[in-house]
């Protein structure tokens, strides 16, 4: 319907003109890398994330910027200092480890209702931005009233990665894997209030970790 298009071109001038490239990436720059696939191949080059339709997107010979065909072909990609797996949909990347335990965290651009988020809310570990009505973005100012109720988030999901098998990022799983750590685990929980949707937390206990065998 004519409603529809309308509704999808303005969300695509939102995205455009609204989120910064800061959040539209997971990497600021695009930067060397290789990308292995399921049937073994690989190929060098210039690479980032798409953190919205999550694509993995690389520079091409002549300079412009495309995604690669077939994600789900992908298994592991390597950027500057930064891995990549595929999983459920999304790249997550490589922030931690403690013995056979991997943490991995995924950046993933949501639009929500602004009524559910408030007049502009954003999230993530490095921004913070709050009921404005204006974006200052490449050197223009966007007035953000004119995309009525959109809104978008930039949310993190951590996990773990143990055992050639992803799962959730809970306190169970990690006491499965680390049952020796068990008090120490259960006395930083409850002396941090750690909440494992938040990957900064995560870090934070998996400092812990570390330092307990200094």
């Amino acid at each position: 319907s004519s409603q529809e298009f309308r509704e999808r071109i303005t969300k695509a001038d939102f995205y455009k003109k609204a989120v910064p490239d800061s959040l539209k990436y997971y990497l600021p720059q695009f930067e060397a890398g290789r990308v292995f696939f399921k049937d073994g191949g690989w190929s060098n080059g210039l690479f980032n994330i798409d953190t919205y339709k999550q694509k993995l997107l690389f520079i091409d010979t002549d300079g412009s910027m495309k995604a690669i065909a077939d994600g789900n072909d992908v298994v592991k990609v390597l950027i500057g200092r930064y891995v990549f797996y595929k999983y459920n949909g999304q790249y997550v990347s490589v922030v931690d480890q403690y013995q056979d335990v991997i943490v991995l965290v995924s950046k993933s651009l949501e639009f929500k209702d602004r009524e559910k988020t408030g007049a502009f809310g954003l999230e993530s570990e490095t921004t913070a931005i709050q009921n404005y009505g204006t974006l200052y973005s490449g050197g223009q100012y966007y007035d953000l009233d004119q995309f009525h109720n959109m809104n978008f988030i930039l949310k993190t999901y951590p996990y773990l990665f143990y055992g050639e098998k992803f799962y959730p990022m809970t306190k169970a799983n990690l006491v499965r894997f680390l049952p020796s750590k068990r008090k120490l685990i259960n006395a930083h929980i409850r002396a941090k209030h750690t909440d494992f949707k938040k990957i900064e937390d995560v870090e934070k206990l998996f400092e812990a970790l570390d330092q307990s065998d200094m």
